[in-house]
């Protein structure tokens, strides 16, 4: 009997070892465990960054703020070289006036346009090419039966053209205008006079005082445009290409009482 316990308390004392490395090994996973949860838990919490980005901001984010600095920068660095922005081309003809009205003679036309030619243009004109300009009319009187009946359906060109020898400019207007028995021959030396007389029309006789009834109400359209029609054969096929040799003005569109 008393061996029996003896051996009983060397084989208790003999696993003791064994249990107490068991839980040894127990604690310092769960510390591990803990360990890897918190540098999990850091890591995802911590923002993103890569070999070229600090902190919280990313290097795309530091490129974006990059690019809009220089963006910003620019235009001063444009100014400090000297360098200005191209202004926008002003070419073109625009309206500034436009009436009809009753006079002595009958119904007439006034009317204003501003017109620039392109560098091409005035190459061409300079050079010796004529350049013909055509102002169309349209006065409709509307009907609530059936069409828009037409009053008015007219149209008078003008003709600019330049002298080498005298290095004046020519401009004769009154072709195709009703009632007129010639047309009217100026002259320029400037091609800016010439432009603001061709853009000047006034009492442009439409028709007598019959022409419109009176207390009627009409509607009128008016153009003024360069006609590619009448230059060269070569030059025409440039007009339907290129902007360059085809300018006009909008329709401009009123109303008035007759």
């Amino acid at each position: 009997m008393t061996t029996t316990a003896s051996s009983t308390r060397c084989s208790k004392s003999a696993r003791r070892p064994w249990a107490e490395d068991a839980s040894a090994s127990s604690a310092a996973s769960g510390h591990r465990d803990a360990d890897t949860a918190r540098a999990r838990a850091a890591a995802t919490s911590r923002p993103r960054t890569d070999e070229r980005g600090t902190g919280g901001t990313t290097a795309i984010d530091l490129d974006r703020r990059r690019l809009a600095r220089l963006l910003i920068a620019l235009p001063a660095l444009a100014g400090g070289l000297g360098v200005a922005p191209r202004p926008a081309r002003a070419d073109g003809i625009e309206n500034r006036l436009a009436r009809i009205e009753l006079n002595d003679d009958g119904w007439v036309l006034q009317s204003e346009h501003d017109i620039e030619l392109t560098p091409v243009l005035v190459e061409a004109v300079q050079r010796g090419l004529a350049l013909w300009f055509v102002t169309e009319l349209e006065v409709t009187r509307k009907r609530w039966y059936w069409f828009d009946q037409t009053a008015v359906s007219a149209q008078i060109s003008a003709r600019l053209s330049h002298n080498a020898m005298t290095r004046q400019y020519r401009l004769s207007v009154g072709a195709g205008a009703p009632g007129s028995h010639g047309a009217l021959a100026l002259r320029f030396d400037s091609l800016d006079e010439a432009l603001r007389a061709l853009g000047h029309l006034r009492d442009w006789r439409l028709g007598d005082a019959g022409l419109l009834r009176h207390g009627e109400r009409y509607s009128a359209a008016l153009r003024l445009r360069l006609d590619p029609t009448q230059l060269p054969k070569p030059f025409q096929l440039n007009a339907l290409t290129g902007r360059d040799w085809n300018i006009a003005s909008d329709w401009t569109r009123f109303d008035f009482t007759a």
